[in-house]
């Protein structure tokens, strides 16, 4: 599975178990964006992306805070 990083555009591979773990919220390896990775999720690469970045990871300090008021 594949998601894509919202703020920068980098492509992560991840596995069911991280998204379960973090609730889907990831940080970018790149810009370090906390993002919710579920919302971006495929099985496939994207078009035109030869390769996906590592460095998704679970944010350290827990999943982020929803954004609903």
């Amino acid at each position: 599975m594949y998601t894509q990083c919202p703020s920068c555009g980098t492509v992560f591979a991840v596995q069911a178990w991280q998204l379960r773990k973090a609730a889907g919220w990831v940080s970018c390896g790149l810009c370090q964006v906390p993002f919710n990775a579920l919302e971006a999720l495929a099985e496939e690469l994207p078009p035109g992306v030869d390769a996906p970045a590592a460095g998704a990871a679970p944010p350290a300090d827990g999943p982020a805070p929803s954004s609903e008021a």
